[in-house]
């Protein structure tokens, strides 16, 4: 497997005794252009297995923003990994898969050409799986298969039940509060 080196050495994937100085992308568009072209020379290559990373959380600007006007956060437009646009705090949990949901999405666009609908995007979770046929829904540019690893039938659909369930109030949520403590075998 190959990691390619994005920030190190301008989008090339890396040669044995490489010492050039590292460039480090100017903004999120340059990073993912960088990807692109790593990408691409590695596959060249006939590199089958690469790893790509990028910082936690990174905003890839993929999706659209949701309906409702004002962000959470008191943020504005920017991102969090260039430093001190108002939101300098941990990314949320909501944050993070965003960011590799996106980070999926930009991988799907680079291949669609070649793939068309028999790519197909495999989630840790039946819950992302969900969260991104939701948000790439009638999006002709994101036409892929969508699966989680977790496949058991209707995995995502039992866990919002949990949560709803352990949303009671008064008695119930202390009685629902004692089931859940019991399921995991341990009681």
């Amino acid at each position: 497997m190959v990691k390619l080196d994005i920030f190190g050495g301008g989008g090339k994937v890396p040669s044995e005794g490489s010492t050039s100085a590292p460039t480090l992308p100017r903004d999120v568009k340059e990073a993912v252009s960088r990807c692109r072209q790593a990408v691409q020379d590695a596959l060249a290559k006939r590199v089958s297995r690469m790893d790509v990373e990028f910082p936690v959380g990174t905003k890839f600007g993929v999706e659209k923003k949701a309906k409702g006007g004002k962000k959470r956060g008191g943020g504005g437009s920017g991102s969090r990994q260039g430093g001190g646009d108002g939101d300098a705090g941990t990314p949320t949990r909501e944050d993070l898969d965003t960011s590799d949901r996106e980070l999926a999405r930009l991988f799907v666009d680079m291949f669609q050409p070649v793939g068309g609908e028999r790519i197909s995007v495999v989630f840790n979770d039946a819950t992302a799986a969900d969260a991104a046929k939701g948000r790439w829904k009638g999006d002709s540019t994101a036409k892929c298969r969508i699966a989680a690893m977790d496949r058991r039938k209707g995995a995502a659909a039992a866990q919002r039940k949990k949560k709803k369930a352990t949303r009671a109030k008064g008695f119930a949520a202390k009685h629902a509060a004692e089931i859940d403590d019991g399921d995991d075998g341990t009681s």
